[in-house]
C-alpha cells in the first residue's frame, strides 16, 4: 500500500516516531484487499466501454493515467494519515516538527492516540477510496445505480470492524488502539473521505471540461 510507506517512511526520516505499529499495517491489509477487492471485481463494467479504442497489448498497466491514478490518491492517503497523525499534537496546543517530536516521545498516551488517528484515517480512507474507484470516469453515486450490494456490504462491514479494534475493550488492548472523542472522530471520518472528494471533483471537472469540447465540435 502506497500510503502506509510513504506515511512511515516521511514521519520516520524527520524523526518521528512511527504513525503505525505492524498489527495496524495488517489490520489494514486485511479489511481493504479482502471483501473490498471482491466487491471492485463484481462492478458492472463502465458505460461505453465498447467505445474505446483497444489498447496495445504491449503497453503497460499504469499506461493511461494509471501512474497519475495510482501514486495520486495514494499521496492524498498519505497527507491524511500525516495530518490526522499531527492533528493530536495540534489539538493539544503543540506546533512545530521538534515540538511535536518531543511532545510524543515524553507522552506515551498521545503517541498511543496520534497512532489511532493515523490508523484509522488510513484504513476508513481506503474504504471511502474504494467507492471512488468503482467507477473512475462517474460519479461514486453509480454504485446505487449499479446495485452492487457487495461494495455496500464491504463498506459497512469494513466500518464497523474497524470501530471494533478501536471502541471494543479487550480488542482495543491486542490492537494497540485508543477511543477517540467526538471532535477526534470528526476530524478523522473529515480526513478519510479526502480521496472521495477529490475524485468527485476529477469527475466533475472532466464533466465540464467534455461538455464545453462537444459544443464547440
Amino acid at each position: 500500500n502506497i500510503a502506509e510507506v510513504l506515511a512511515m517512511f516521511i514521519l520516520i526520516v524527520i524523526g518521528l516516531p512511527a504513525p503505525l505499529i505492524a498489527i495496524h499495517l495488517l489490520w489494514v491489509n486485511l479489511i481493504t484487499d479482502s471483501l473490498p477487492a471482491i466487491a471492485l471485481g463484481m462492478q458492472p463494467k463502465e458505460d461505453g466501454i465498447m467505445n474505446d479504442k483497444p489498447r496495445d497489448p504491449n503497453e503497460g498497466v499504469f499506461a493511461h493515467g494509471g501512474t497519475l491514478l495510482t501514486f495520486g490518491y495514494g499521496f492524498i492517503i498519505t497527507v491524511a494519515v500525516i495530518i490526522a497523525y499531527f492533528s493530536c499534537a495540534w489539538m493539544n496546543g503543540v506546533a512545530g516538527i521538534s515540538n511535536v517530536k518531543e511532545f510524543y516521545l515524553n507522552n506515551a498516551v498521545m503517541l498511543h492516540q496520534a497512532r489511532t488517528m493515523a490508523f484509522t484515517t488510513l484504513a476508513i480512507g481506503e474504504l471511502f477510496h474504494m467507492l471512488g474507484m468503482s467507477d473512475v470516469r462517474h460519479s461514486f453515486v453509480h454504485v446505487f445505480k449499479d446495485k452492487n450490494y457487495m461494495m455496500f456490504i464491504a463498506f459497512v462491514l469494513g466500518i464497523l470492524l474497524q470501530l471494533l479494534v478501536i471502541e471494543v475493550p479487550g480488542i482495543s488492548d491486542v490492537f494497540s488502539t485508543a477511543n477517540l472523542d467526538y471532535k477526534e472522530w470528526l476530524l478523522t471520518i473529515g480526513l478519510s473521505i479526502l480521496p472521495l472528494v477529490v475524485h468527485e471533483l476529477v469527475v466533475l471537472y472532466n464533466y465540464i471540461k467534455n461538455k464545453n469540447l462537444s459544443k464547440k465540435g
